[in-house]
């Protein structure tokens, strides 16, 4: 601590003679002050008022304390009564076993203190008469951070070598960075001239000029600052390599489809860089235009293409690379396949399970089928991937691959088989697409059906959201059945003119009394929109029949705006303008032509809606009268009420919000402030407001 003598307040009996006493534990020795005397007023009247905490609390002692040392975080607040203090972290952690609240709650105390220990410290103090708060960053010096480690090098002679040492240093101290090769400091000023011309050092970079094999070492960076330091070491190899090809990235052989396209890099090792290209087995260069072609990429790379691959194209190509140490030939043969057929198998029903499955195959005509490449199966539900359904929902993939060994050409067939549950299959209709590298297909996801489907749908009564179905189920008898089949209802699916899926709706199977004519009203449609319907009938043991012929199209009338304006929020913008914002309503489909909306509000002091706005977008900025900014009062408040319209009619507004407006900032505390850890990256935190007002306009806590 600095050693100041504070009084919270003072009272007669503070007129003395005070001494500040040091202490020095290191040479176990101290020493006082001079003797000076508090002089106070003859009367002293002592009135109570509420605590304020003094313009330089609190403070850290030491001033730069360091990783491992105590540190003192000092609080002190001028109050009567004399207030009571409270220490808490602002990252919502509890203070842990190493901070001890010494001298009656003023001081906070950290020992072995850590970076952990690095946050922002608030300190509260309290009486009968109100309560202050004050904040402090701890900053814990520490050593600096090297953010990217050296990594070995390979260098040709007489080239460059480059070393980035890259320090971070959260505390801005000074940090100082030494070169060592091989152990020994790399000092231009202590090297031969021409050691001293080749090795410069700049900063946090070091290069090697004009490299030679005696350059090859251990290179290490230290950096440091006053608390501590940290390295990083690289091993520099200087030899030339001339060009060579490895297996593992120059492939020997390839395996294409006719129709394919064909981009192969020519990667090649070789020290220093060399050229590169592409040569026939003739050894003529290939062109870098046509279909078969060679192109240099910016990096350097230079890459075969073949677009499309044909039958004739198979055969050998060569990658000829060279530099200034030699030369290298990498050689790959091209096989090119016939492409498969390709054939997508219609859903059939599992005997057992009685899951739904649809098969993909590809047939591939390989000399070796081990070396047939994948087929790369993707599926696809109404034109969404599979893996987009949440939690599969009841469908499954499996690959399978086998050979025919009865054909004079042997072949591969390579199937991804989809299965799909019962229960998915009951409660959904459209396609299932099977794409390849080789092509794709499509099939139809029928549920299993009864024999019998219902006949003559008809659309009767429409009206704005909802509409009268209606449609005949002949007799099981007159069919030709031996016995009767119990229906449990009937399935009802749509469809609109801006999305031509199958869908079903929503409540799920329909039941009806009467089974040989059924109807129903069905709801929740959408104005102005137009629809088309099919039926299913269910039988209790969850089969559906076949779809109904579909109805004629139908289009429900249009309408005044149905949904109601939600999430309204505003914001104070200066004491003449407020803004106001909404969620828009029918973005994707509207009740009825030219949406807008009608924004009233009142002045303030007066409840009816006076004001008003026509806009088309989902905000507005309202500029408030003259008067309202000349008002000496601190508060007032404004109504507002957002009502969509169109040219049909006028829709429902939303419920009147009330705006407060206020020239002073929130007034406000929290108290009570609690945090429970839910998981390792979420906690709750709760708290109670005290002294809260209507007028506070406040918008969030932080």
């Amino acid at each position: 601590m600095d050693g100041t003598l504070y009084f919270s307040y003072v009272q007669k009996e503070d007129a003395n003679s005070y001494a500040c006493s040091l202490a020095l534990s290191s040479t176990q020795s101290g020493h006082y002050g001079p003797f000076f005397r508090l002089v106070l007023p003859r009367t002293i009247q002592v009135s109570e008022f509420a605590p304020k905490i003094d313009e330089y609390q609190p403070q850290v002692f030491p001033e730069q304390p360091m990783k491992g040392q105590t540190v003192y975080i000092e609080c002190f607040a001028y109050g009567y009564p004399p207030p009571s203090y409270k220490w808490s972290r602002m990252d919502g952690q509890k203070l842990t076993t190493n901070h001890q609240i010494l001298n009656f709650g003023r001081v906070l105390k950290i020992e072995n203190v850590r970076q952990e220990d690095a946050v922002r410290y608030k300190c509260t103090a309290k009486n009968s008469l109100g309560i202050a708060n004050a904040e402090i960053q701890l900053i814990i010096q520490t050593p600096p951070t090297i953010i990217k480690p050296l990594i070995d090098q390979i260098v040709s002679t007489n080239s460059t070598a480059t070393f980035d040492c890259i320090v971070s240093d959260i505390n801005n101290l000074h940090t100082t960075i030494e070169w060592f090769r091989n152990g020994t400091p790399l000092v231009p000023l202590l090297m031969a001239p021409d050691d001293r011309n080749r090795f410069k050092i700049h900063g946090q970079s070091m290069s090697i000029s004009k490299t030679s094999e005696n350059d090859s070492g251990i290179y290490q960076c230290i950096a440091s600052n006053d608390v501590g330091s940290v390295s990083s070491a690289t091993r520099l190899t200087i030899k030339d390599i001339a060009p060579r090809f490895h297996g593992n990235v120059f492939p020997k052989r390839l395996y294409l489809v006719e129709g394919s396209k064909l981009d192969l890099p020519c990667l090649y090792q070789a020290i220093p860089k060399g050229t590169s290209m592409w040569t026939l087995p003739s050894g003529d260069p290939i062109s870098d235009r046509g279909r078969i072609r060679q192109k240099e990429e910016p990096n350097g790379i230079v890459q075969l293409e073949i677009d499309p691959v044909k039958k004739l194209d198979e055969g050998e190509y060569v990658c000829v690379a060279s530099n200034v140490i030699g030369e290298a030939r990498g050689v790959v043969y091209v096989v090119v396949l016939a492409r498969p057929s390709m054939t997508i198998h219609p859903s059939t029903a599992d005997q057992d399970d009685q899951n739904i499955r649809i098969t993909c195959e590809a047939e591939l005509f390989c000399d070796m089928p081990s070396d047939c490449p994948e087929p790369l199966f993707d599926w696809q539900f109404n034109d969404r991937p599979i893996r987009s359904l949440s939690n599969g929902q009841g469908i499954r993939i499996q690959a399978i691959e086998s050979e025919s060994r009865y054909k004079r050409h042997p072949s591969v067939i390579q199937t991804s088989q989809i299965q799909i549950s019962t229960n998915f299959s009951q409660n959904n209709v459209g396609r299932f697409s099977c794409n390849s590298i080789y092509g794709g297909g499509a099939a139809e996801l029928e549920p299993r059906q009864l024999s019998m489907a219902p006949t003559k749908p008809q659309v009767l009564n429409v009206g704005i959201t909802q509409a009268k179905l209606s449609w005949s189920q002949q007799a099981q008898k007159k069919r030709g059945f031996s016995r009767s089949i119990k229906l449990e209802g009937y399935q009802i699916e749509f469809r609109t003119s801006e999305n031509r899926h199958w869908r079903n709706f929503e409540d799920g199977i329909f039941r009806t009394e009467d089974m040989i004519i059924g109807s129903y009203i069905v709801k929740n449609l959408e104005p102005n929109q137009k629809y088309q319907f099919r039926v299913r009938a269910r039988s209790a043991e969850g089969l559906l029949s076949a779809a109904s012929p579909s109805s004629d199209w139908i289009e429900t009338p249009k309408s005044a705006p149905i949904t109601l304006v939600d999430n309204l929020k505003w914001k104070i913008l200066d004491d003449n303008h407020l803004i106001v914002e909404w969620d828009p309503i029918e973005t994707s489909h509207q009740s009825g032509p030219n949406l807008r909306y009608n924004v009233s509000w009142s002045e303030p002091s007066d409840d009816s809606f006076n004001n008003y706005e026509i806009v088309y977008r989902p905000n507005l900025v309202i500029s408030f009268s003259n008067k309202t900014s000349e008002s000496s009062k601190n508060c007032y408040t404004i109504s507002l009420a957002v009502q969509p319209i169109n040219d049909i009619g006028t829709g429902m507004a939303s419920t009147d919000t009330v705006v407060h407006v206020s020239r002073e900032g929130p007034k406000r505390h929290a108290v009570n402030l609690v945090s429970n850890p839910i998981n390792s990256t979420h906690m709750n935190i709760s708290w109670n407001w005290e002294e809260q007002e209507e007028c506070e306009n406040a918008i969030g806590a932080q």
